[in-house]
């Protein structure tokens, strides 16, 4: 696959309200001067307080996030088993890791390395 192939899934990683804690776990990283993993991707609705609240069609981003080749998908805590899926068997066979994450700070540890 091209460059163009993969633009579609990018954005559908990074649209709405779902991409508001990776976005801020950007900003923090960028102001702080450390480096974001490029194998690590996050979704979830941050709160004003830093709780990262679920979001919607959680299995079509972890299957995004597996076809732009990312190894690691952080999703709000309690979003990996529901009543419409399992998380961790779709992430099993598709080969990707996804961890429950449930503070901007959980998740700025787990995406980010000192750039200090």
């Amino acid at each position: 696959m091209g460059d163009h192939d993969q633009e579609p899934v990018i954005q559908s990683l990074t649209e709405g309200t779902s991409a508001s804690s990776a976005v801020e776990v950007g900003l923090v990283a960028a102001w702080r001067g450390d480096h974001i993993k490029s194998d690590v991707a996050l979704t979830g609705k941050i709160m004003p307080d830093g709780q990262i609240e679920s979001v919607d069609a959680l299995v079509v981003k972890a299957e995004a996030a597996t076809r732009a080749r990312f190894k690691t998908l952080l999703v709000p805590r309690g979003q990996l088993y529901t009543a419409d899926w399992d998380l961790s068997q779709l992430a099993t066979r598709w080969n990707i890791n996804v961890i429950e994450v449930a503070t901007l700070e959980e998740a700025y540890t787990l995406m980010t390395t000192s750039g200090r």
